[in-house]
C-alpha cells in the first residue's frame, strides 16, 4: 500500500474550502503531479511524512501547537473533512511564510541528531543510517524549496493525505 502527503500551492482566492472541491482539485493535481513538480507548485512526501512532522517537532505523536512554525510543513492547516477524498488541510499565505521561515532557518544536521533515534530507535545499530539521513535531508530540502517558492509567489498551501 502506498501513502503520501501531496501538497499543493495555489493562489488563496481560488480555493474553495469544500470537501468536493478539493478533491477534485487535488486529484486533478496527482494526475498532473510531474508537471507541477518540475514547475515548483507542488511536491509529495511518501509514506515519511510522520517521520519528517518528527524530525521538525520532536514529538513521535505529532501533538502540540497545530499553528506552531514546526508543525506548519507537515500537519499544519486548516483541515477540511471531506466524504468523497481524503482529510485536507488548507495553509493561509501567512502560514505558509511561517513554515518556510522555518525551514530556512532550521538546521537539518541539528534536528536529525536531535531526532533520528526517536524516529528510528537507535541507529547506532541501523546499517542503512547513512541512506535513511539522505532520505530525509531530501525531504527537509523538497518542502524547503516548496515552501520557499509558495511563500514567494504569496500562496496558499493545500495539503492531501493519500493512503
Amino acid at each position: 500500500m502506498s501513502f503520501h502527503m501531496h501538497l499543493r500551492a495555489v493562489p488563496q482566492s481560488d480555493i474553495q474550502p469544500d470537501g468536493k472541491w478539493l478533491s477534485t482539485f487535488m486529484r486533478n493535481s496527482w494526475r498532473d503531479s510531474q508537471e507541477e513538480f518540475t514547475a515548483g507548485i507542488a511536491t509529495a512526501v511518501e509514506k515519511d511524512f510522520d517521520e519528517v512532522n518528527h524530525l521538525y517537532t520532536g514529538s513521535a505523536d505529532g501533538t502540540g501547537d497545530p499553528n506552531a512554525p514546526a508543525t506548519l510543513p507537515v500537519f499544519g492547516g486548516t483541515t477540511i473533512d471531506s466524504e468523497v477524498g481524503p482529510p485536507f488541510l488548507i495553509m493561509t499565505p501567512l502560514q505558509v511564510k511561517q513554515a518556510a521561515a522555518f525551514l530556512e532557518a532550521a538546521s537539518f544536521e541539528d534536528l536529525w541528531t536531535a531526532s533520528k533515534d526517536g524516529i528510528f530507535g537507535p541507529l547506532g545499530s541501523f546499517m542503512y543510517e547513512a541512506e535513511a539521513e539522505a532520505i530525509f535531508l531530501q525531504h527537509h530540502n523538497d518542502l524547503l524549496s516548496f515552501y520557499r517558492q509558495a511563500a514567494g509567489a504569496d500562496h496558499s498551501v493545500v495539503k492531501a493525505f493519500w493512503f
